[in-house]
């Protein structure tokens, strides 16, 4: 006898004018990947519970007052997505500048070595530096990350979500842009 697993339920939903069917519950962070759409996050791994901390997600979905973190907000069938609209891209700008005010685009003397996500986001949206010359809140020392207390608060945030998020993990060396060091998720 065949096995009769039933299909899991999809529901339709339109990305940047793009139409497709993905599974109910999927993270629009998720969806917008799998129609093509590149959206900026710094706080999410898909390993852990999303806390939409770093704000660089956030899309327009139509009939929805609020632009929504894309790494939290699941899709809904029906739901038009547009993560390129103005003002995504305008709240996106105004945290990028936020994370530009206490962080030295100073890249060939950084410990990331032209591997971080806060260059590529600044390079992608076209500014060559910040507009403070001067840093405005002293960096907060953290061994193994590269400069800033923006890092030094996401990284925080999820070795505290990595703590509480059971056994799932089995090395938490560190958590450092998205990545794991040390090989420590555990599908």
């Amino acid at each position: 006898m065949a096995d009769q697993t039933p299909a899991p339920e999809t529901v339709h939903v339109t990305i940047d004018g793009i139409e497709l069917d993905v599974p109910k519950g999927t993270r629009v962070l998720d969806a917008a990947a799998m129609a093509g759409a590149d959206v900026p996050h710094y706080c999410y791994h898909p390993g852990l519970t999303a806390p939409a901390q770093c704000r660089m997600c956030l899309v327009e979905i139509e009939k929805v007052p609020k632009l929504q973190p894309a790494c939290v907000a699941t899709v809904a069938d029906g739901n038009v997505i547009h993560t390129q609209s103005p003002k995504a891209l305008e709240a996106r700008q105004g945290v990028l500048e936020f994370y530009l005010v206490n962080h030295p685009l100073d890249c060939p003397v950084c410990d990331q070595s032209g591997e971080c996500k806060l260059q590529d986001y600044t390079s992608a949206e076209g500014r060559a530096m910040g507009r403070s010359l001067e840093r405005v809140v002293p960096p907060a020392p953290l061994a193994g990350a590269h400069e800033g207390v923006i890092d030094a608060l996401e990284i925080a945030s999820r070795a505290a979500q990595l703590l509480s998020s059971g056994s799932r993990f089995h090395n938490a060396n560190a958590v450092c842009e998205g990545q794991w060091a040390g090989g420590g998720y555990q599908s």
